[in-house]
């Protein structure tokens, strides 16, 4: 038996978890939503079009968001409609 630190993380997708595909989904929203200069994605998109960096920001940081709300939405709508457990 190994023993570490950090407990087994479950996996979201197992029969019977406490996490289902929705909550996944709501993360993927939750992550999408906060990309920032850091980001690669975001270099690709500012500099590729030519915009400047406040330019750059503005676009990509409504994209993001955008995105990220309508996953989270889908994400509720789809755990409303099908719920995967008791």
């Amino acid at each position: 038996m190994w023993h570490t630190l950090v407990p087994p993380t479950p996996n979201p997708l197992a029969a019977g978890s406490i996490m289902g595909f929705e909550t996944g989904t709501m993360m993927l929203a939750g992550a999408l939503t906060l990309g920032h200069i850091n980001d690669s994605g975001f270099w690709v998109t500012a500099k590729l079009p030519g915009l400047s960096l406040t330019g750059g920001l503005k676009t990509y940081t409504l994209a993001q968001s955008i995105t990220g709300v309508f996953v989270l939405i889908l994400a509720l709508i789809g755990a409303t409609l099908l719920p995967m457990g008791a």
